[in-house]
């Protein structure tokens, strides 16, 4: 045991480990100013710890993996707005070198943000591209827990192409609507806010689950189905018939509490 606390601290969560009480300590130590706070995240070692000052390699600087992890450890435990925020502050420092300097650099000063105050930091390195990564992520990600998702988020979007199980996605966010499209051909429309996880898209099967359905006129449609393959859909545990409108199959999505299965057999 030692008395450093390092972003390894929130390894837990990664792993499923934590409970109730433990997580919402370590949200605590991730939001605060004197620990893991602050406007550049996530410094290696707590900002309190004599070793932070010294901002040298593991010593206090802010390294991509570290934020790569705690980032799927409170998205595998439902801390969306903290991932969230931890996804824009990762974005906003590796922009900061980017659009200057074109640089992708190993690590950043953890008060400055600055990357290249050290001699020992290379200016150009792959993991250097997790910070933009986890800002991708947050439109469009596979992981192990909630498997392909697309997020339907505020304002305008444009991400990809990208390779995903199905091939070659873009997701597109414009006037209200999230549009996936893969290969060319868009395959699923929806005004629907919120994250949409387990995408399936199979020859003779669509399926995914929806976030919560709030009380506005929100639609499902796909595109590419004509109504005559259509062979049963299913929303949660009850079918479900398409209403006129839209491209392909359209679907009116009633109000409804938490994340619910949606399943297209074709």
């Amino acid at each position: 045991f030692v008395r450093s606390l390092a972003p390894t601290s929130f390894f837990p969560l990664l792993a499923g480990a934590a409970d109730d009480s433990q997580a919402a300590a370590l949200l605590a130590l991730l939001q605060d100013p004197a620990r893991f706070g602050g406007e550049f995240r996530l410094p290696s070692v707590s900002r309190d710890d004599p070793a932070f000052g010294d901002n040298v390699y593991w010593r206090g600087r802010v390294w991509p993996p570290l934020n790569f992890l705690v980032y799927h450890g409170l998205r595998r435990c439902g801390f969306e707005a903290e991932a969230r925020r931890l996804a824009d502050d990762g974005y906003g420092l590796f922009m900061g070198e980017w659009a200057e300097h074109r640089r992708c650099p190993e690590n950043y000063n953890a008060v400055t943000g600055a990357a290249c105050d050290q001699p020992d930091t290379d200016t150009f390195y792959g993991w250097g591209a997790l910070l933009p990564y986890l800002g991708v992520a947050e439109t469009i990600d596979v992981n192990p827990w909630n498997g392909w998702e697309i997020t339907h988020g505020a304002g305008r979007a444009h991400v990809g192409p990208l390779l995903t199980p199905a091939g070659r996605a873009v997701v597109e966010v414009e006037d209200g609507w999230l549009t996936l499209s893969v290969e060319g051909r868009p395959v699923l429309r929806t005004n629907l806010p919120g994250r949409f996880r387990q995408l399936r898209l199979l020859p003779d099967l669509i399926g995914l689950v929806l976030p919560t359905v709030d009380g506005a006129a929100r639609w499902l449609e796909f595109p590419q189905v004509p109504r005559r393959r259509l062979r049963l859909a299913r929303l949660g545990s009850r079918s479900i018939e398409p209403v006129p409108g839209g491209d392909g199959v359209r679907f009116a999505l009633p109000a409804g509490a938490g994340p619910t299965p949606f399943v297209l057999e074709l």
